[in-house]
């Protein structure tokens, strides 16, 4: 259809998943207004030169999605926006429900996980995070400063929380490994407003350094970089070997 968004040229694109047969799962952005509301994404399949838009149906509303990985049997693990009208108008209802759902693709099966960001899939694990604000799930970007994460896995579609942190990638045997802070997130926010009384407030939030963090089968976190400055556990192999920054 040359009038939808997947025919009009990207704003950005993001290789985030390869699998089987080299099918690639990309992330499209296209951005159609001004503002965080006026960005939009998608997911197309690439496979050699044919491209489509890929978009299971999984009984939740949503317009935004996001493909982070793919096992080795093909089944793709996604998080979809909740509104349907970009994963940046977060301001039209309450913050629990606008929060993202985490899914896991299996052809034409679709296991929703619940509330969350799903980053990997393998074997019968999955992992990712839940960004809270006010003690509720909220989206990761509504105040990344002021939010809290808690590293997820889920065994099936057994849910467990493994405490402060991120997950980012997951083994065979339930090995998780990621980082104790979302590590993109850098810099400071700071502001400042007048009441009513004349009285000035202000406010100065830091985000979290990352410090690269495993949790093993059986839920149980290690730092494994205490000296470093900075650092990151973006994959774990069935071995347990682990690889990152």
């Amino acid at each position: 259809d040359p009038g939808s968004a997947a025919a009009r040229p990207a704003d950005a694109t993001v290789a985030s998943a390869l699998g089987p047969d080299d099918v690639a799962y990309v992330d499209v952005a296209h951005v159609f207004g001004g503002g965080y509301s006026g960005v939009t994404s998608e997911t197309q399949r690439w496979n050699g030169m044919h491209v489509s838009r890929y978009e299971p149906h999984c009984g939740t509303a949503h317009g935004d999605q996001h493909a982070a990985a793919i096992d080795a049997r093909g089944r793709v693990a996604m998080t979809f926006d909740t509104e349907g009208i970009g994963s940046m108008a977060v301001d039209r209802d309450d913050i629990s429900v606008v929060a993202p759902y985490a899914v896991v693709i299996d052809g034409s099966s679709c296991t929703l996980l619940g509330r969350a960001i799903v980053r990997a899939v393998r074997g019968s694990y999955a992992a990712g995070y839940r960004g809270y604000l006010d003690n509720r799930p909220a989206p990761t970007i509504l105040n990344r400063f002021q939010q809290t994460y808690r590293a997820v896995r889920w065994h099936e579609r057994t849910e467990r929380e493994l405490g402060p942190g991120v997950a980012l990638a997951v083994s065979a045997h339930g090995v998780v490994a990621g980082a104790s802070a979302v590590p993109a997130f850098t810099g400071t926010a700071s502001g400042g407003y007048t009441d009513a009384t004349g009285t000035v407030h202000t406010y100065s939030d830091t985000a979290a350094v990352p410090s690269a963090r495993v949790w093993d089968a059986a839920g149980r976190a290690r730092d494994i970089a205490p000296g470093a400055a900075r650092s990151v556990a973006y994959d774990v192999a069935d071995d347990g070997t682990v690889a990152g920054m």
